[in-house]
């Protein structure tokens, strides 16, 4: 689109959800507007404010602004990332996209995936997103919250928005903590419900969505230009731990809301598990084939923009891991009995083993409480320097079998990972330093990806309204115990949604995981697939990984014990990124 007076052109990928009071803000100002979209805002915006006008966004965005009497681009993303831009430098030009695949059809440019990158996303794949390097070689990522200006060749990045900058002193008392909180989550999923589209969610039947999809209930009325969700669609797991169809069901019946299902089992085509991974165009723990399937069925709905719960695990703390390193890195015990207690108590109800028991939060306490892991390895230091060499010395000693480590799959790392920020660290609190790497560095970045690879592929806006800046600053400045405490994960948005949500879904305080479940299709109609792929050319002569033990790995389980989710996390990764090298080795899909 281009600017009234013609010195501006924008090429633009999201939404800014408040640009009806950014609008009418302009129009006092004297400007004027001839459509009723949000990219006539932002050009007008930018012609007022100039890159200032990005502080008054609430949204998602990754755009590109042509000065054309200053002859300069600036490329610009949202706070979080939540959508991507890439660019390239090269002698003939500089050339952007929102997606890798995208570079592929560029002149002059041959694309192939940078063999660190590749290896550094495959031993941990949350390692990457935060950086600016892609896997694909000479492809960097524009950084969430920074802005690139291009001038006559000469390129200078610089960095906009802070979180840690922005945060304001959270209000005394936690009833009022609670309600202001419910305050901005409902205005954050108010101001996402304007459309001029249909509109749906993606419900999986945990706390997430579902406050989501509560929340949204009956809110239209008020909300300028707010359209109601049409429809739910839910991925049921048949048989698996990860199935919370039931539960999604339930909620929708509940709001009379029409409800679609799609479900999964252990038999799957081969090509459309590969099409999924080149839509994702990265490489990740498991095939991104279910996001995939639920945005298509919107799509297929004629549903084009999705209300969806990201944002909210990372923001308050919803994963085992985080619950377990505030432990680790709290007080201790003997300090603070009551919060090491309650942090135990949580972590063991947020995960289930396959046989259905938990630990108790003394087996909790004892392996990860600092105080009482301190006390512990000075018992078994006693132990071992005098009652162990008496007992060995009666009964004589006995050598325990070796146990043979297990061979090493993926060629070493030769560059380091992405500079450490000190960004965060004076964040009070064990947790929220760990809440605020995850957001901002490390597990969020690539579940936002994830998300908006698999939506976008099918032409499906996901909106989050966890992700309103507002509220994430909010939540920022809270104590941890308003986010883990009481025995709960995400306390204050459980809180926050009481007799507003189903009490079966607020009270739930296992994480359950939305996967594939690989395991069932390497042991059914994935296993011939998979070993053709594994004892491929391509594939055993690959110098990023052991491709010879990797296969004989794999043959013997199609003999022997069956596949887990923890042996599909670490051959899965690798298997994506044999995939996506074949990919950019091709001129058209595969």
């Amino acid at each position: 689109m281009q600017s009234e007076g013609g010195r501006y052109w924008i090429s633009y990928n999201g939404e800014i959800f408040n640009f009806v009071e950014l609008r009418e803000e302009l129009r006092g100002l004297g400007y004027a507007f001839k459509t009723g979209t949000d990219t006539e805002v932002v050009l007008a915006a930018y012609d007022r404010w100039g890159e200032e006008a990005l502080l008054k966004f609430n949204g998602m965005w990754a755009m590109a602004i042509w000065d054309a009497a200053e002859k300069r681009l600036l490329l610009a993303r949202d706070r979080f990332g939540i959508k991507p831009l890439f660019y390239c430098r090269m002698s003939s030009g500089f050339a952007f996209a929102s997606e890798l695949k995208a570079f592929r059809h560029l002149a002059g440019f041959a694309p192939s995936l940078d063999p660190e990158i590749t290896v550094a996303a495959m031993r941990d794949v949350f390692s990457v997103e935060s950086r600016e390097e892609t896997i694909v070689r000479d492809v960097r990522r524009l950084p969430a919250g920074h802005v690139l200006r291009v001038r006559a060749g000469e390129t200078t990045l610089k960095r906009w928005w802070r979180t840690s900058d922005h945060l304001d002193a959270a209000p005394r008392g936690y009833e009022t903590q609670m309600k202001r909180f419910g305050e901005l989550f409902d205005d954050a999923c108010a101001l996402r419900m304007r459309s001029d589209v249909p509109m749906g969610t993606s419900l999986s039947g945990g706390l997430d969505s579902t406050a989501v999809l509560c929340a949204t209930a009956g809110m239209r009325a008020g909300v300028e230009g707010a359209r109601e969700l049409s429809r739910a669609f839910v991925a049921a797991f048949p048989g698996s731990v990860n199935d919370e169809q039931a539960t999604a069901q339930a909620t929708a019946d509940r709001l009379k809301l029409p409800c679609v299902t799609m479900r999964f089992d252990d038999r799957v085509d081969p090509e459309e598990v590969v099409r999924s991974v080149c839509d994702l165009e990265e490489v990740y723990l498991t095939a991104p084939l279910p996001a995939c399937r639920v945005y298509e069925a919107q799509r297929r709905e004629k549903i084009v923009v999705s209300l969806d719960g990201h944002g909210a695990d990372e923001l308050l703390g919803g994963y085992p891991h985080q619950t377990v390193a505030a432990l680790e890195n709290g007080a201790g015990f003997w300090r603070q009995p009551a919060r090491s207690w309650d942090l135990a108590d949580t972590a063991r109800f947020q995960t289930v083993s396959p046989d259905g028991s938990r630990a108790s939060v003394w087996s909790m306490l004892a392996r990860h409480d600092p105080a009482i892991r301190s006390a512990k390895r000075g018992l078994l230091g006693l132990y071992r320097a005098t009652l162990k060499p008496l007992w060995l010395a009666l009964h004589g000693a006995r050598k325990s079998p070796e146990s043979k480590a297990s061979e090493e799959w993926l060629a070493p790392l030769k560059r380091g990972g992405s500079e450490e920020t000190s960004d965060g660290e004076s964040l009070a609190g064990p947790l929220n330093r760990i809440l605020y790497r995850d957001f901002h560095r490390t597990v969020l970045p690539t579940i936002l990806r994830n998300f908006d690879r698999c939506s976008m592929a099918h032409g499906v806006e996901s909106r989050m309204p966890f992700m309103d800046w507002r509220l994430v600053c909010f939540a920022f400045a809270l104590p941890d115990a308003c986010k883990v405490g009481a025995g709960y994960s995400k306390r204050i948005l459980r809180d926050s949604m009481r007799g507003r949500i189903p009490d079966s879904v607020r009270e739930d305080r296992v994480k359950v995981g939305f996967n594939s479940p690989l395991a069932d299709w390497f042991n059914g109609t994935l296993k011939t697939w998979l070993n053709d792929e594994l004892r491929s050319q391509a594939f055993l002569e690959n110098d990023l990984w052991n491709g010879r033990a990797i296969a004989d790995f794999a043959e013997k389980k199609t003999k022997g014990p069956a596949w887990t989710w923890q042996d599909c996390e670490r051959l899965w990764p690798i298997v994506s990124a044999h995939l996506l090298m074949r990919f950019y080795r091709t001129s058209k899909s595969i």
